[in-house]
């Protein structure tokens, strides 16, 4: 869960760098298993509050294995200080989703959830990161 002060007004010029962490549960639907807080990792966003854009990468493992590098593609910044962008594995076209909020006094920090699907392996969690 993500939560806090919600950015009441995005900055209008300039770009801003985010660094932070993934977590997130995984299930396998072939083997029938289910782990909870197995995927963990890192994200990477790029705000381009000008053109009100973000985009970025997330690097995810699966019990500490490298499991999957995914493209977060750019996506509008709203007026509410949300965005929601595709995800896409590898250059697959395993596919999933990130959706997001800014928080706090000029967008210091951005977290929310993802969603991804990589065949018959599936995982959904939160992120968090601050203005580098």
């Amino acid at each position: 869960m993500v939560y806090g002060d919600a950015t009441k007004d995005i900055p209008k010029i300039g770009t801003a760098e985010y660094s932070g962490n993934i977590v997130g549960d995984y299930m396998n639907t072939k083997d029938k298993t289910f782990e909870q807080s197995s995927i963990t990792g890192n994200i990477k966003l790029t705000a381009n509050f000008e053109d009100r854009k973000i985009n970025g990468t997330m690097d995810m493992k699966h019990n500490g294995k490298d499991w999957a590098t995914a493209t977060i593609e750019p996506t509008r910044i709203y007026e509410n200080a949300k965005y929601h962008s595709d995800v896409i594995l590898n250059n697959s076209d395993s596919k999933g989703w990130l959706s997001g909020a800014f928080y706090g006094k000029n967008a210091e920090e951005t977290g929310g959830a993802f969603n991804i699907d990589k065949g018959t392996e599936h995982t959904s969690g939160t992120f968090r990161a601050k203005k580098q």
